[in-house]
């Protein structure tokens, strides 16, 4: 009995210095790109896009695939890394895309910015499965509702919770992924797409392999 219990406290003494590590990563870094000092509010996210004339285009018409997701960085790069075909790039117009990458740019800019807890939402047309699209929001504060949602490239306000906000919007349509922007965005890492904008040269930033968007 004595030998089981010093194995058992042997194992939680192991589990609780090794095994929870890594379990919880370290919050993304928020300076991925540089945000204008005049996105001051969730609405100014929109006022950015306007801006820069951001345009919501295929992913066909930008990336030649049905499919690809930009991180928040390659969002607004004129040229990026094809992580379907390794050692070539693809060459496009900066704050261009569909709505899974504004729904990935928007809440990013709202973590970095605002300190907001963020996430990405995919919607299904139940009328039909194959007709999607993806939105996002963030929590400014939950207990006081205030859930800052955003479509595209448009700020759409202050709603109880998501769930609101599609069923206003979108009836008949249904949630099918619903994740933190963190897990989302770590997710598009581990494919090889990019977190910061390549470096480019010693002499115009002081840093080495990559660094922010300046």
């Amino acid at each position: 009995m004595r030998k089981f219990i010093a194995v058992a406290v042997s194992i939680l003494l192991v589990f609780s210095l090794v095994g929870c590590r890594g379990k919880y990563p370290p919050p993304l870094p928020k300076d991925y790109i540089s945000i204008p000092s005049y996105v001051t509010s969730p609405d100014k996210i929109e006022y950015w896009h306007r801006m820069v004339g951001s345009k919501w285009v295929s992913d066909k018409e930008t990336t030649g695939y049905e499919d690809y997701r930009f991180t928040p960085v390659e969002f607004i790069l004129p040229t990026i890394p094809d992580v379907k075909a390794p050692g070539k790039v693809i060459t496009k117009v900066p704050f261009r895309g569909d709505c899974d990458d504004f729904a990935n740019f928007n809440p990013y800019v709202a973590y970095a910015q605002f300190g907001y807890d963020c996430y990405v939402v995919f919607i299904f047309s139940q009328g039909n499965i194959h007709v999607g699209h993806a939105i996002s929001y963030g929590w400014e504060e939950k207990e006081k509702l205030n859930c800052h949602v955003w479509d595209n490239m448009y700020y759409r306000g202050k709603w109880p919770n998501i769930s609101a906000y599609i069923e206003y919007n979108y009836p008949d349509w249904g949630i099918y992924h619903h994740v933190p922007l963190e897990r989302e965005l770590r997710g598009l890492f581990k494919e090889g797409h990019l977190e910061y904008a390549p470096a480019a040269t010693a002499q115009t930033r002081k840093c080495t392999g990559t660094c922010p968007i300046k």
